[in-house]
């Protein structure tokens, strides 16, 4: 539901700011929702990486683990907690740039990049076409 939320609410509540207050209150709405839902995350939102905490029984390293976990983590750090460490999940080291070329190897990646190029190619051809015909930008907003 919160997906569709966003698409559903978002140019009402920008109409509304638009209208009332300018547009530019739609920018600084923007800034203050994204810096309120940053601090939100960072303090608490906990690290669920199977590789790092494995199954939620060994401690994230400090530069993992959220404003929340630091200060719970120092008042516990006294009390004896049991770790697991079998239980993370070992992943490789590096990543492989190419490994994103298998998923244009695959049917169902193939045609999905053949789509979405075709279609940015003939938005652009429109946009050239209109230019070339009038000698104004297409005004893709309205």
């Amino acid at each position: 539901m919160g997906v569709t939320l966003g698409p559903a609410l978002g140019p009402i509540v920008g109409g509304l700011l638009d209208k009332y207050l300018g547009w530019r209150a739609i920018c600084w709405f923007l800034d203050i929702y994204a810096g309120v839902f940053f601090v939100i995350t960072v303090s608490f939102m906990p690290e669920t990486c199977r590789s790092v905490v494995g199954n939620g029984s060994v401690p994230a390293p400090k530069w993992d683990l959220s404003l929340w976990q630091y200060v719970r983590r120092r008042r516990q750090q006294k009390a004896d907690v049991q770790i697991e460490p079998q239980t993370i999940k070992r992943g490789r080291l590096r990543t492989n740039p190419l490994a994103s070329l298998q998923i244009a190897m695959e049917k169902e990646g193939a045609l999905i990049l053949i789509y979405g190029s075709l279609l940015l190619r003939l938005l652009c051809r429109s946009e050239h076409t209109h230019i070339a015909a009038t000698g104004k930008d297409m005004d893709l907003t309205h």
